[in-house]
């Protein structure tokens, strides 16, 4: 299990959608990700554990790859939105 500490946040990256539940189909140069927080460290304020995010393609270069999936790690302030709901 892999533990955030600090300002920092680990989510599972989704994979990429090809297209939108609306129906629009989605370029490949999309650089927008999601991903759902699985563990965030102690100065976090804005995400939680089990949020759904989106974060840019120029951030989140650090993925660590584990037998479950892909994982991300980021700074709370790379996280661009939080999905209602």
């Amino acid at each position: 299990m892999l533990t955030a500490v600090g300002d920092k946040v680990i989510a599972r990256r989704s994979p990429p959608a090809d297209m939108t539940a609306g129906g629009i189909v989605l370029p490949n140069a999309v650089n927008l990700h999601e991903g759902v927080v699985t563990s965030v460290g102690d100065k976090c304020t804005h995400v939680k554990v089990g949020d759904k995010i989106g974060f840019s393609d120029y951030w989140g270069n650090n993925v660590i790859k584990e037998p479950d999936g892909e994982y991300v790690l980021l700074a709370e302030a790379e996280v661009l939105f939080v999905f209602d709901g």
